[in-house]
């Protein structure tokens, strides 16, 4: 009796694993574009490879750029140029939707994803401090020597990046500081 209740239990684990896996397959789909993959869930068209790397028709080539956070931009605006489309850096929100955590170093997708770095990746999404707000009895801001201007400086100085390694986000990352660009788009 034990052991059908335990095949039972294990068969029953197993299809919401499979169900999980098919459900995850169909979220991102390669495109007619093979070094692209769409997210159809939320519209979005990835570039298979980081900048710096290039699909070769099966995996992605080369050394992935590091690259600090006004680079990263110049590289997006660079890429619509070049292809009259819509690339730009994604936001955390949108980075965090590849983070597959079925994987590990890289928590990516290795077959729609091949060769992700698994370091901090730049995200076009602002850091705005304390929403915006500064509380003047809070010790920590005292301690530090934080007065309202200097939060809005901060806030021009950091940017938000997601780390592929385990997919932790971070908003206080310096703006000068070299990481991974992966570029996103909308679906048309």
């Amino acid at each position: 009796m034990r052991s059908r209740l335990f095949l039972a239990c294990m068969c029953a684990a197993l299809s919401v694993a499979f169900q999980a896996q098919a459900a995850e397959t169909t979220r991102f789909q390669v495109t007619g574009d093979p070094s692209e993959v769409l997210d159809v869930q939320a519209k979005l068209v990835w570039k298979r490879c980081v900048e710096g790397m290039t699909w070769d028709g099966g995996t992605c080539q080369g050394k992935a750029q590091l690259l600090d956070h006004t680079q990263a931009q110049a590289v997006a605006k660079t890429a619509f140029e070049a292809t009259r489309l819509p690339w730009r850096l994604p936001h955390v929100t949108e980075l965090k939707r590849l983070i597959d955590t079925t994987h590990s170093n890289p928590a990516i997708d290795p077959l729609l994803f091949p060769r992700t770095p698994a370091q901090w990746h730049w995200s076009a999404s602002a850091s705005v401090g304390a929403s915006g707000t500064f509380n003047p009895y809070n010790y920590g801001n005292i301690a530090q020597g934080r007065t309202p201007s200097s939060v809005n400086q901060m806030a021009f100085l950091h940017g938000w990046a997601v780390n592929f390694s385990n997919g932790e986000s971070r908003g206080e990352v310096l703006k000068r500081t070299p990481m991974v660009v992966r570029l996103v788009r909308g679906a048309r």
